[in-house]
């Protein structure tokens, strides 16, 4: 390691003073003023800054020069920033900017705390309160089942990066560095490739991390059961004067009980802790809701979680949206019921009129007079608009209201009818008798020996015709 290291290689601890750090009072990205040094550790340096133009306090984490120097690093940190930061947890600490500063190096902006980490609380008071640590070990579950539900897993958890800060006058879970050892460590290979040295706290390294093989959520549930051992005893599961010998008891060594250390300790939660501490990741916990589940139990009932509980996936999946379809009767949007069909019969409801609606006011789907039936019964189908509730609406039919319309418009047509006729009565009242019907008939032959008449002047009629006078009846 070269004297311009600003960290050292075993411990993190910080080479570079306060004063001689040359970023402190400078301005990274046009937008933060690093006022002050705060922490430092293997990744990086947490300065205090405030945003130059909306004066918001933050802390600014920059990574030192040796990662900065692999591409390949750099870009994974930078994607790594961006998913944490959709992350939708409070106990997350919230990334809030991405950026480099001047020299090249990448940096993160993330909400200033105030508190102090766990590490700094177990070296003042030893060990905590037995209900205070599950109410600790719950909210660090809480997050890292957002986490690896997104499928990011820790690989760092430690308690100097778990910050406690208050909160209603509790201690209030923030995760910090959430995916930096990912960053740092790859996917299952060592970062002593390209820094000659593993990351990570060797006192929280899981059996298969210790090993240099792939790891997943299960090592932040042995991790999580480290520090549930240290919290409840004042100390890790195993100890050593040499980095080699903690790894070889994580790996070999059966730890011992916390109750064994600490006889407050219950039953239960020795074997929650030993669980979690298990060499072989099928042997833990599946999940880290699971390790939850398994505190609560064992906090409310005293109860010890089962092997077939523990090692099987908890179904918690949601069932899929019923499929929508219109009802063919009333038009309504509806929404399939997931129980299956009942059998034919009448159902218990009730049956509500809607009331009528004020004059010029819009009915919406519904009209004056329908019915609505409100059924107990779960199977019916459930309305997608406007009732929430399970409804069924039968709508009254339409014929009678039909009928009835057209009696009133034939009805209005006979009376349209009969008053123009009295009206064409009262006008042709002082009018003269009409003449006579003037019918033409066809002429009837002669009789035999009859004498032919002679022809008739010309009065416009045909000559073969002769004139009939038909009285009028």
């Amino acid at each position: 390691m070269t004297a311009k290291a600003l960290f050292c290689p075993m411990c993190g601890a910080p080479r570079a003073t306060q004063a001689s750090d040359p970023l402190i009072g400078t301005v990274v990205a046009e937008r933060y003023l690093l006022r002050e040094r705060i922490g430092q550790g293997g990744s990086g340096t947490i300065y205090r800054a405030d945003h130059v133009s909306l004066r918001r306090k933050v802390a600014v984490k920059i990574l030192h020069h040796e990662l900065s120097r692999d591409d390949l690093a750099v870009e994974r940190f930078r994607r790594e920033a961006i998913t944490v930061s959709e992350i939708d947890n409070e106990h997350i600490v919230e990334v809030l900017d991405f950026g480099r500063t001047p020299d090249g190096r990448p940096f993160l902006a993330m909400e200033l705390l105030a508190g102090e980490t766990l590490q700094t609380t177990l070296q003042r008071e030893t060990k905590l309160p037995v209900d205070e640590a599950l109410d600790m070990l719950t909210q660090v579950g809480e997050a890292l089942m957002e986490a690896h539900g997104m499928g990011y897993v820790h690989r760092d958890l430690r308690p100097g990066n778990i910050f406690l800060a208050r909160r209603k006058g509790k201690r209030f879970v923030k995760i910090l560095d959430f995916g930096l050892a990912k960053l740092i460590e790859g996917d299952g290979e060592s970062a002593a490739s390209t820094m000659g040295m593993t990351f990570g706290d060797p006192c929280y390294m899981s059996p298969e991390q210790a090993r240099g093989e792939a790891v997943d959520r299960r090592a932040d549930i042995y991790a999580l059961g480290v520090m549930a051992f240290e919290i409840l005893t004042g100390q890790p599961p195993f100890i050593g004067d040499k980095v080699f010998d903690v790894l070889t008891q994580h790996i070999e060594s059966t730890p011992a009980t916390p109750s064994a250390l600490r006889p407050d300790v219950p039953d239960w939660l020795d074997a929650v802790v030993l669980r979690a501490l298990a060499k072989q990741p099928d042997e833990r916990f599946i999940t880290v809701y699971r390790f939850i589940e398994a505190l609560r139990e064992g906090q409310n009932s005293g109860a010890v979680m089962s092997d077939e509980a523990a090692l099987s996936m908890p179904a918690i999946e949601p069932p899929p949206p019923a499929p929508r379809r219109k009802d063919s009767d009333t038009g309504v949007i509806v929404r399939a019921a997931s129980s299956p069909a009942p059998a034919p019969g009448p159902s218990p409801s009730r049956r509500v009129t809607m009331p009528p609606m004020e004059p010029g006011a819009s009915q919406g789907w519904y009209e004056v007079g329908d019915q609505i039936a409100i059924s107990d019964s779960a199977s019916l189908p459930i309305l997608h608009e406007p009732f929430a509730e399970t409804a069924a609406v039968e709508k009254r039919s339409r014929n009678p209201l039909f009928v009835a319309l057209g009696i009133i418009v034939a009805g209005a047509a006979a009376a349209g009818v009969y008053m123009i006729i009295g009206a064409r009565g009262a006008d042709d009242a002082g009018l003269p008798e009409p003449p006579a019907t003037v019918a033409v008939a066809p002429p009837s032959p002669p009789s035999p020996g009859a004498e032919t008449p002679p022809a008739a002047e010309p009065s416009g009629i045909a000559p073969d015709h002769e004139l009939a006078v038909v009285a009028s009846s």
